[in-house]
């Protein structure tokens, strides 16, 4: 064949493909002399036949001039002023979403910010793992370099996971039968499922990394750290599909400590994280401990939030209470870890410090509704948009919108803030009746 795969939009499937076939064939045949030097192969084996792509549900056309450009789109995905953020890259949102999001490739997709920010949500959780994951194997490592590690329950679980996802996606990638036809033209490519196996696998290896951190800082524990194998086989297998299918190296060579895109994890930045930590941590104790002049303690605390959650997010660093996987309760229980740089607005942020200097609605959440939410809405709604990613079957949030999980002091306080919303729900309803 002279051409292998020819591609066009599903309405051009008939009749103009069809004309092009018949054109074409008849074309080779008229050159060749007759129908005995007419070559037996058809003109092409492969045509891929793409959804519309739809915005504001309406079809994406010049002629309606709906589009954005390719240039637009990358623009407004970035955080940093110039997109040099150290995992930033609105071209691997766009590419996870077209992979795992945006459904068959046959059929329409709707473009929208909305659906990029969950792309670029989800696309943060693959790289908490792979830099959570680098960064643990390192201290596992230099920790215990002559301890044998020998395998148990939670290594076999985790390795049959990488040998699970790892047959699963090639099947993925390869196709899966659409009408029942062993041909491999009949077969189609579900991104879907492929991403849903990456995201198992770094839920299991998760899970695998904080159950050894809080078996470690349990008191009296004797036990051996778990190996490191099956975390680097994991890490392994989703650097490679990510780059299989197109990712750039901000995304899978994150945590690499040799990658220029590693920021954060040398040694000066290292340092330079950790003192921002330990000012905060002392600002916010002074001003705690203070028993004068109320409304300037009110200011500090509220600036020392605002660096928690929108200036240093911003730049890449986020600060997080290692009692997460620790399950320590010492008051030097701050930490950081780089993340993807996020945009947060100041006035889109939640305080969750409030707790410790009073009780108001006004600093606990900065979300009053007049009229009630839905329980299972509460956290979903509001200033709380965008805030998490993941929820539970009750709407109460299992992880923040970059993958990681809520701290225990978090949790408290939102399950705090959903049953005094019940109970606000229930007066309301008492009343109308």
């Amino acid at each position: 064949h002279e051409l292998q795969v020819h591609a066009g939009g599903i309405d051009l499937k008939f009749p103009h493909h069809t004309n092009e076939i018949a054109q074409a064939e008849a074309h080779r045949l008229n050159i060749g002399g007759g129908a005995a030097s007419m070559s037996k192969k058809e003109w092409i084996p492969h045509w891929v036949h793409l959804g519309h792509l739809h915005i504001s549900g309406r079809k994406m056309s010049k002629s309606l001039k709906n589009f954005i450009t390719v240039r637009d789109m990358l623009k407004s995905g970035q955080t940093s002023c110039d997109g040099s953020g150290a995992f930033e890259s609105p071209g691997d949102d766009f590419r996870l979403w077209c992979f795992g999001l945006s459904g068959s490739y046959r059929a329409p997709a709707t473009y929208s910010e909305e659906r990029l920010q969950e792309a670029k949500n989800i696309r943060q959780k693959l790289i908490r793992f792979l830099v959570d994951g680098e960064q643990w194997v390192r201290t596992s490592s230099s920790c215990n370099a002559t301890d044998s590690k020998r395998w148990g329950d939670a290594e076999q679980k985790l390795f049959q996971s990488v040998q699970q996802c790892r047959s699963s996606m090639w099947s993925h990638l390869m196709g899966n039968d659409i009408d029942g036809s062993t041909d491999i033209r009949h077969r189609e490519m579900n991104g879907g499922l492929a991403l849903n196996e990456l995201l198992s696998l770094v839920e299991m290896g998760t899970s695998y990394m904080q159950k050894e951190q809080q078996e470690k800082s349990a008191p009296n524990d004797k036990s051996n750290s778990y190996a490191i194998e099956p975390i680097q086989s994991a890490i392994f297998e989703i650097r490679q599909k990510l780059a299989l299918v197109g990712f750039t190296e901000k995304t899978t060579c994150a945590g690499l400590v040799s990658t220029p895109f590693a920021v954060g994890l040398d040694g000066k930045n290292e340092a330079l994280g950790d003192e921002i930590v330990r000012f905060r941590s002392l600002v916010r104790s002074i001003a705690l401990n203070s028993s004068s002049n109320e409304s300037l303690k009110m200011e500090i605390l509220r600036e020392c939030d605002t660096l928690r959650d929108v200036t240093l997010p911003a730049i890449g660093l986020e600060i997080f209470d290692s009692k997460t996987v620790n399950n320590q309760d010492d008051d030097a229980s701050f930490t950081w870890r780089p993340i993807v740089p996020r945009k947060v607005q100041e006035s889109d942020t939640v305080t969750f410090d409030s707790k410790e200097v009073g009780d108001s609605d006004e600093h606990n959440t900065k979300l009053d509704p007049e009229s009630p939410v839905a329980l299972d809405l509460l956290f979903r709604v509001g200033k709380f948009d965008g805030v998490f990613l993941d929820y539970d079957d009750t709407g109460m949030p299992t992880s923040m919108a970059d993958g990681s999980p809520l701290s225990k002091s978090m949790l408290k306080k939102l399950k705090k803030k959903l049953l005094k919303h019940e109970k606000r729900i229930l007066k309301k309803t008492g009343a109308a009746e």
